[in-house]
């Protein structure tokens, strides 16, 4: 499948831990003004099906209304990223740090924001760089698993069953991901099962480059094999254990409703803030800002 969307960004050659080097994307941008250069920049951070396309919006209004820097990346197997190869741990956490060298940021002040499962990636980047983490933003930051903790609220299960329903769901997640890869990849029929929707994506110009996205054969095969991963301990991390460092303040923003129904968005609500006050050492830097 052809691509013709161009890169919204630039590709650096980045150099793990392990040696293996890699070619990452990322966008960052430049604001030419007295803010930009003396505040912090903010680092944007999602899961392994995210990247510089889901922030370009949020990126735009940093720069021109309030004038700031932010930066973001797309991870391995995603978007313009090259492959992680298959001699590589499974963990998508090993590339900021040789990001940010390679692109000569490491003394750079930074602001981090995790999306999704992508407050794992913050936590822990943040804990690895006290001395340049200015402040952690959680973004919908959820317990890893609470979708089948909601269930286990509402039908009353044991934590034994609980796991045994998200081993199962897992499971059949990954039988998808297989017949995606195996049948809608080869013949071309990805944009018939993920239907483009637009809905509430800014600019509306840049959708179509985002959406090209999810269509492609790298993404799905981290996919899988991040869901084959997850079946040992669909649990785990516990985000709750990533404490940030003393003095790093800790913000949370996320959406109102969630689950199924009142009941689930509450329950949502508050394990959310939960996980927020943890990792933030007893008390998050403000209130929560909620959405709807």
């Amino acid at each position: 499948m052809r691509y013709r969307y161009q890169n919204p960004g630039a590709r650096s050659r980045v150099q793990l831990g392990s040696g293996t080097s890699l070619s990452i994307n990322h966008y960052c941008t430049v604001v030419p003004s007295v803010n930009a250069s003396t505040l912090p920049t903010f680092w944007f951070e999602a899961d392994a099906a995210h990247g510089v396309t889901d922030f370009l919006g949020v990126q735009s209004i940093l720069a021109e209304v309030h004038g700031r820097n932010s930066c973001s990346y797309d991870p391995p197997n995603f978007g313009f990223s090259s492959r992680l190869p298959s001699s590589e741990p499974l963990d998508l956490n090993v590339v900021f740090n040789p990001l940010v060298a390679a692109l000569e940021r490491t003394d750079e002040r930074k602001i981090l924001v995790g999306w999704g499962a992508g407050g794992e990636n913050v936590l822990r980047h943040a804990t690895q760089n006290p001395e340049t983490t200015e402040g952690v933003v959680l973004l919908d930051v959820s317990p890893n698993g609470i979708e089948w903790l909601d269930q286990k609220r509402s039908k009353n299960l044991t934590m034994e069953d609980t796991n045994a329903l998200a081993k199962l769901d897992l499971r059949g997640r990954v039988s998808l991901t297989q017949i995606i890869l195996g049948i809608g990849l080869p013949w071309g029929l990805l944009p018939v099962v993920i239907p483009a929707n637009s809905t509430g994506y800014f600019d509306q110009s840049l959708y179509p480059r985002h959406h090209a996205q999810s269509l492609k054969e790298d993404m799905w095969a981290m996919q899988y094999y991040s869901l084959r991963d997850m079946l040992s301990d669909p649990f785990s991390p516990n985000l709750s254990e990533l404490v940030v460092p003393a003095g790093v303040p800790v913000y949370m923003l996320a959406s109102f409703v969630a689950g199924t129904d009142e009941a689930s968005s509450a329950f949502y609500r508050d394990e959310k803030v939960r996980l927020g006050e943890t990792v933030a050492g007893g008390e998050l830097a403000r209130a929560v800002t909620w959405w709807v």
